[in-house]
């Protein structure tokens, strides 16, 4: 669902970022469909059937995963382009920088 060329899936790289990958396939968000649409992954036949309210709660929670894991790549991404092993204290305090 980024804007970028690659059209990869930004939080798992396993497959095309699109609508339904995002909703029911994405590795990265395994635990939370299941603690709120009730699966692991989800057939398309399987989301018709689930409320629109869940969805959208699905979605909101989601967006934290997403910054979650776009703030982790931009914390490694600095401290490889910085030659600092991305490891320890100062992987932590560039990734509680971002996330602030």
């Amino acid at each position: 669902m980024s804007l970028c060329q690659d059209p990869g899936c930004s939080l798992c790289q396993e497959d095309e970022d699109t609508t339904l990958h995002f909703i029911a396939h994405c590795s990265a968000l395994m635990l939370l469909r299941k603690n709120i649409l009730g699966d692991y992954t989800l057939s398309l036949d399987s989301l018709r059937n689930i409320h629109w309210f869940l969805l959208l709660k699905f979605a909101k929670a989601s967006v934290g995963v997403a910054h979650w894991a776009r703030a982790v790549a931009s914390a490694l991404g600095v401290c490889l382009t910085a030659g600092v092993h991305p490891a320890g204290k100062v992987f932590l305090k560039i990734l509680t920088n971002i996330c602030n």
